[in-house]
């Protein structure tokens, strides 16, 4: 019995497998324990949204100006909607779109970040101290999932090291005292810290002359980081920016001249799921509430929203599991095995939506955060999961279709083993490559 070996003798393990076909239970071990499901939380948020703003939901982002001539405007309004697939290029095409309405000059650049609230940190990330980008805040106007990429490499050893940001933008102040280094090892920090006035980029050790390190780094202050960036865009793109960049509210005199969508919301499901984006997890969450519950967004009304949802749709009571935030990030929820598998049941029948929330999950063996997973067993390509990781914690639930045609939904989550977690991963993969396996020849 893979449940009984080694890897989880000494751990808390529940599990559910259910057949799709005839709804029958196919294995249960401890499968109503309320435990920690860490980012499977996840496969809540994609549902939740995806049930309340649908497929072809996009996510908008408005320009405005005075009224009266493009040309030359003493504000350009940017009004954020929460969309968090901007990244760099996607500012690049905004500044060519508007340098084709004939914008030339601005005065003040005045940035509008009222459609979600002022709390940037959802419940469970205040459990750790961290700059570390999978931790970014949230932001109604957000660039790069509110993460930058430092670049660094030796010019010559004990000369000072190249330190370079992507994007480039007045947002940052760069601290560098890092120096080249003749030897292979890499002994340099980077640290990221919002001064008040800038995001302070600290670099200090050594980097080898042998090779370029790249870090990616969250950033604290949203909307002026959108800001700065997209001024430095501005410019350029041939439409020079006079005046400040700074926070405010569009006015009802504004003039609306151009709307920036993202993707299509099947497409921004996808990022979240299949790499695990904490960043647009709480984006979505926040999305929800300012929605259905009215601007600004919050993650209480997110969550609102969801614990709606999971009641009227999915038939899980209030109080019979714990929702705190959209990503699943440290210790903050709880859902048993059972409730996972009964959500992924009910989506697996929904149609039009099953088709989006099966492919937002990655494909054992093939891409996501399961693209180096399950290789060499008859899982590669035939199951579809969610992948959850933290200290001490590691789950896994989704979707398979057996060797023999059988389909079903499983959720596996173990808390509290203890030492490394790959052989517990590796026990998890065991069980989902078992299911893959039914019907096999000799299987």
């Amino acid at each position: 019995d893979l449940a009984q070996r080694a890897p989880f003798r000494d751990a808390r393990l529940g599990v559910q497998l259910v057949s799709l076909d005839d709804g029958t239970v196919v294995f249960s071990k401890d499968a109503d324990a309320l435990m920690n499901p860490a980012s499977n939380v996840k496969l809540v948020t994609a549902a939740a949204t995806l049930a309340r703003l649908g497929p072809e939901y996009r996510f908008d982002t408005e320009f405005l100006v005075e009224p009266g001539p493009t040309d030359r405007v003493r504000t350009l309004w940017v009004r954020g909607k929460g969309d968090p697939s901007i990244t760099t290029e996607r500012l690049h095409a905004i500044a060519s779109e508007l340098a084709h309405l004939g914008l030339r000059e601005v005065g003040d650049l005045v940035l509008d970040d009222t459609w979600f609230d002022a709390e940037r940190l959802a419940p469970g990330f205040e459990q750790e101290i961290s700059d570390r980008a999978y931790t970014a805040p949230t932001g109604a106007l957000s660039l790069n999932a509110n993460a930058v990429g430092i670049y660094l490499r030796a010019s010559a050893p004990g000369g000072r090291a190249v330190v370079e940001l992507e994007p480039p933008s007045d947002y940052f102040e760069v601290v560098n005292q890092a120096a080249g280094a003749s030897s292979r090892a890499r002994r340099a920090s980077v640290a990221s810290q919002w001064t008040g006035s800038a995001q302070r980029i600290t670099v200090r050790g050594t980097v080898p002359v042998s090779g370029e390190w790249a870090v990616w780094k969250r950033i604290d202050n949203p909307p002026m980081y959108f800001g700065y960036t997209f001024r430095k865009i501005l410019e350029m793109h041939g439409i020079h920016v006079r005046g400040k960049v700074k926070l405010g509210a569009v006015p009802e005199r504004a003039r609306l001249l151009h709307v920036a969508q993202s993707e299509t919301f099947d497409l921004v499901l996808k990022r979240m799921n299949k790499f695990s984006s904490n960043f647009v997890a709480e984006q979505l969450l926040k999305t929800l509430g300012a929605e259905v519950k009215g601007a600004p967004g919050t993650t209480a009304n997110g969550v609102a929203v969801a614990e709606e949802f999971l009641e009227r749709e999915v038939g899980i009571p209030r109080g019979s599991y714990i929702l705190r935030n959209g990503s699943g990030l440290n210790d903050t929820n709880r859902f048993t095995p059972r409730q996972l598998t009964q959500l992924l049941k009910v989506m697996w029948a929904r149609f039009p939506l099953a088709p989006e929330y099966r492919s937002s999950v990655g494909i054992a063996g093939k891409d996501g955060t399961l693209r180096y997973r399950f290789e060499g067993s008859e899982a590669v390509g035939r199951l579809r999961a969610k992948a959850g990781t933290l200290e001490n914690v590691s789950a896994l639930s989704g979707y398979v279709q057996s060797v023999g045609g059988e389909r079903f939904a499983f959720s596996v989550i173990v808390n509290d083993h203890t030492g490394r977690s790959a052989p517990v991963v590796q026990g998890i993969d065991a069980i989902g490559a078992a299911l893959a396996a039914v019907g096999a020849p000799g299987g």
